[in-house]
């Protein structure tokens, strides 16, 4: 909408919920206790978004969570043993150590995965912000335009 708005097209916004704000909003689901809806999907904001529509100067301030992941267990305590769960955070050692309460050899593959991950988030991000591939030039295109199709999945064919 702050795109068209811009072009000068005559714009509107309409909330689903009677609560402003979308995947911005933190609420009290259960008494006491506050939860994001979606807020951690900023970091699927793009870079140019943020600019664009000078989000820094109309008051978005981005802070980072760590942890930023708890997973508590559906199981029953053993005993007087609290639930399981799992909690991550920027520390691979810590993360490491939360994973080896389950799994061991996950736990010592864990560093392998992240950086695949990110291998795969580096190869999709500049995906993002391209026209789509035209899919029909791979059926039906001539070579060239084969090749040029092509060319536009070379991050991610790159990060393997």
């Amino acid at each position: 909408a702050a795109y068209l708005q811009r072009l000068g097209v005559d714009t509107a916004v309409f909330e689903r919920r009677p609560v402003i704000g979308g995947a911005a909003v933190t609420e009290e689901i259960i008494p006491g206790f506050k939860f994001s809806r979606a807020s951690y999907l900023l970091s699927l904001l793009r870079p140019q978004i943020y600019t664009d529509l000078e989000l820094k100067k109309h008051g978005l301030k981005v802070h980072l969570r760590d942890p930023y992941s708890f997973t508590p267990m559906l199981e029953e305590g053993l005993g007087n043993k609290v639930p399981r769960s799992l909690l991550l955070g920027m520390d691979m050692a810590e993360n490491q150590k939360q994973i080896a309460q389950f799994s061991r050899k996950d736990a010592q593959a864990f560093p392998k995965y992240e950086a695949f991950m990110n291998r795969m988030a580096l190869a999709i991000e500049p995906l993002l912000d391209a026209a789509p591939v035209d899919t029909e030039a791979f059926h039906r295109g001539s070579l060239l335009q084969r090749l040029q199709a092509l060319s536009k999945l070379k991050p991610l064919l790159q990060a393997g």
